[in-house]
């Protein structure tokens, strides 16, 4: 081989070793890249979960500090499926009636609205989204004691407002003094 060749072979190897260096680099900065960008978002998902998970400790923290009132909360308010079949609306009822010498004869379950409820001053307030009511009439023993009476809807309104009175239905009764004959109480249950 003479040194022309043998130069312009080592210029060749030389331009070739070059271009797969540089071949090298490019892809390695490639790759580089990539795993820099995907440490990144790693660690940016990271910083999301840990103010996440930092919120749920500050919501449990709250929830554990406010257990009681959660649990008023949930006795306000009567859940529907609770109340399916009305079973718990009757026990419910039962319970009062029982506490105030109260005999319920009848139960009638009105439609469910979720519309305003009357009060007493014949204005309507709104009911809290979420919030439905079930209009129950219920038909009481006749004669009772018209002090029975009045506990047994004392004991309905003083409820931690599952029920509230809406109607009543009373006549004196002709035999026995201080009693009433044919009560009715027309009531409002509220249910999710």
């Amino acid at each position: 081989m003479n040194a022309v060749r043998l130069r312009n072979l080592l210029l060749i190897c030389i331009v070739l070793a070059i271009g797969a260096i540089g071949t090298i680099i490019y892809f390695a900065s490639e790759y580089l890249q990539s795993s820099a960008t995907t440490t990144t978002h790693a660690r940016i998902d990271a910083e999301l979960s840990a103010k996440d998970v930092d919120q749920l400790k500050n919501l449990e923290k709250i929830l554990e500090a406010n257990t009681s009132s959660i649990q008023k909360v949930a006795q306000i308010v009567s859940e529907s499926k609770q109340y399916e079949y009305q079973d718990q609306i009757v026990k419910d009822i039962n319970t009062y009636a029982t506490k105030t010498g109260v005999n319920v004869v009848g139960y009638d379950f009105g439609s469910t609205t979720t519309t305003t409820v009357p009060s007493a001053t014949s204005t309507s307030k709104p009911i809290v989204n979420g919030i439905k009511t079930q209009n129950v009439t219920l038909t009481l023993g006749s004669p009772m004691p018209f002090d029975n009476y009045l506990m047994f809807l004392k004991a309905i309104e003083q409820n931690l407002t599952k029920m509230q009175v809406s109607g009543i239905n009373i006549t004196p009764d002709d035999k026995i003094i201080d009693s009433v004959s044919n009560p009715s109480v027309v009531l409002i249950v509220y249910v999710r």
